[in-house]
């Protein structure tokens, strides 16, 4: 008997839960760097590769929708600081260019086991520091930029919104949060729960941040405050030990009157977008309608 009543559409996931380890992480860079390689421009999309003059290890993609727009979605992948984006992040942010009618920048930012924090978080702040300073070239207006990122691309996300608010470049207008990661100290109830869960579990979660954090003296996003934060947009999945870090992070949205939309999806686990089932559909359409209002 399944012990999570997950959705039959994700049967697959809801079986196999590959370890975290070395080799996958070398087993992800290599099919991930081949995606990255083959992605091609269309009639409908044009997908720009770039590299940082200051940085030639940080590569980025720049979708750009053959319908002209001027907003931009500043994206960053998850994938536990470990993992290459894969191929369905690339999917998705041909979707949310193309039906969100976005630019989208796709950063590819430097990974464990041979990066660890805070470089990731480095990367994202000098690539989101060349979109401004070229931001003309790039066609996009200042005062649209979104920053999204799922799972530790949330947690990216929003450690680069405190960075920005402590400087003075331009400031998001909105935040994307899919199944964020957000607290290192795996304190809530469905971090203590979900220890098996499929897709991602908080054994793996544990073993991550060792890993991804060392010795350093962190704090993580859940202990720092959100004023002057962006109106956001965040998901869950239903059987993720994520699901309560994201709750307290609308709570703390909630007390400093930011407005958000929280969109709990039922019958879920953590990366449940990977395959493109009713709820996925359901999940997307509420994504990009986001993205289209703005």
């Amino acid at each position: 008997m399944r012990k999570y009543k997950i959705s039959k559409e994700y049967k697959m996931f809801d079986l196999i839960s590959p370890p975290f380890c070395s080799f996958f992480f070398f087993l992800s860079k290599i099919i991930g760097t081949s995606y990255m390689f083959f992605l091609k421009s269309n009639k409908q999309l044009k997908i720009e590769k770039k590299k940082l003059k200051e940085n030639k290890k940080i590569n980025l993609l720049f979708y750009r929708p053959s319908k002209p727009t001027d907003k931009v979605l500043f994206y960053i992948h998850g994938g536990a600081y470990a993992y290459k984006g894969c191929r369905k992040h690339f999917k998705l942010c041909k979707e949310y260019s193309l039906k969100g009618k976005v630019n989208i920048l796709y950063v590819d930012y430097r990974l464990m086991p041979k990066y660890h924090y805070p470089i990731p978080l480095e990367d994202c702040w000098a690539s989101y520091q060349w979109m401004i300073e070229n931001y003309k070239k790039l066609g996009i207006n200042l005062s649209k930029i979104i920053i999204g990122g799922d799972s530790a691309g949330g947690c990216l996300s929003v450690e680069l919104i405190h960075k920005i608010n402590q400087s003075q470049l331009p400031k998001p207008c909105y935040q994307l949060l899919i199944y964020p990661l957000l607290d290192h100290r795996m304190q809530t109830n469905s971090m203590l729960k979900f220890k098996d869960s499929p897709g991602w579990n908080s054994l793996k979660n544990k073993k991550m941040w060792k890993m991804y954090l060392k010795d350093s003296n962190y704090l993580s996003v859940n202990e720092k405050t959100v004023k002057n934060f962006p109106p956001t947009y965040i998901e869950t999945a239903e059987f993720d030990c994520l699901h309560d870090e994201a709750i307290e992070f609308c709570n703390k949205l909630k007390a400093e009157k930011i407005p958000f939309i929280l969109n709990e999806t039922k019958e879920t686990m953590h990366g449940f977008d990977r395959k493109n089932t009713s709820i996925t559909k359901s999940a997307l359409r509420k994504r990009i309608e986001v993205l289209k209002k703005l």
